[in-house]
């Protein structure tokens, strides 16, 4: 590993290493409990790596790693869904030697929180490492690409501000009698602003429950059908942990996956996770 991208990449994963548990209600014992235990694991990962990072040793380094690693996957079983976490957890996975599961956490914190710019650092760095820089990521269709500078709650705000004044538009004109026609337009203007938001935070929604979207977390030979006995490696060298890409159909143990800027080729479902949390085996249904 390079020395500059290796100091880039811990650069970008500690911005966001400390990561909180944000309250998750308190309706009832077993929620009070969830979050007492997200804190405790959050604390004893949170060690873990002070103590990796103090080690000069690479293998008590990944080790110490390892384990924090575990504890991060902790807080995120224990129901706490922040974005800060995922940055927290994939820069464990990056100090143990993990660079498909550091992507994977990185692409999990994008999705919660899509316009922060140390999650964004840290994936351009990590998709270098890994020889993915020249393809990019999966991506987002275009209409998604509003995620990456606009928060959600901006765009929801702006929804029911819209809807509001539309309304009160059109109250004025009936009520004045006045200027009918401009501001029945403003309120039209104004409905089809606000129905333009709940639509994008629709299609944001949607996005959200899509397993399809997957991180190479095992490198494995690509293959041009779903069986390496059978069917001959598309690409000469495996494809390296870290990628991404997205699943078009499983069958028999294996996934035809779009991979970016790459041809289409068929993996393990082992060697892929989902970016919305679905391990490889379940994604799909075998045809």
């Amino acid at each position: 590993m390079r020395p500059l991208a290796c100091v880039l990449v811990l650069v970008m994963l500690m911005g966001g290493a400390r990561a909180s548990v944000p309250a998750v209600g308190t309706n009832g014992a077993a929620l009070d409990q969830a979050v007492l235990d997200g804190a405790a694991l959050l604390q004893r990962a949170e060690s873990l790596i002070d103590d990796a990072l103090r080690s000069d040793d690479t293998a008590t380094r990944r080790a110490l790693a390892q384990r924090a690693g575990a504890f991060y996957r902790g807080v995120q079983m224990s129901g706490v869904r922040s974005a800060g976490v995922h940055r927290a957890t994939a820069h464990a996975e990056w100090l143990a030697g993990d660079d498909g599961r550091a992507v994977l956490e990185l692409r999990r914190a994008e999705r919660l929180d899509p316009t922060d710019r140390r999650t964004r650092d840290g994936l351009r760095a990590l998709r270098a490492q890994v020889g993915a820089a020249s393809h990019g990521g999966a991506g987002d269709a275009w209409w998604l690409r509003w995620r990456g500078v606009l928060p959600r709650e901006t765009l929801l705000w702006s929804a029911a501000g819209a809807w509001a004044l539309a309304w009160g538009a059109m109250a004025a004109s009936v009520v004045a009698r006045r200027w009918v026609w401009a501001t029945r337009w403003t309120a039209g203007v104004l409905s089809a602003l606000a129905l333009a938001c709940g639509g994008l935070l629709l299609l944001d929604r949607v996005a959200l429950m899509d397993d399809a979207n997957v991180v190479v977390v095992r490198s494995s030979a690509a293959l041009s059908g779903p069986s390496d006995a059978v069917y001959e490696a598309v690409h000469e060298e495996p494809l390296p942990a870290g990628w991404e890409g997205r699943v078009l159909e499983t069958r028999d143990g294996w996934a035809r996956v779009a991979l970016r800027g790459l041809d289409e080729a068929w993996l393990p479902l082992d060697a892929i996770e989902s970016i919305g949390g679905a391990s490889g085996g379940t994604l799909g249904k075998p045809e």
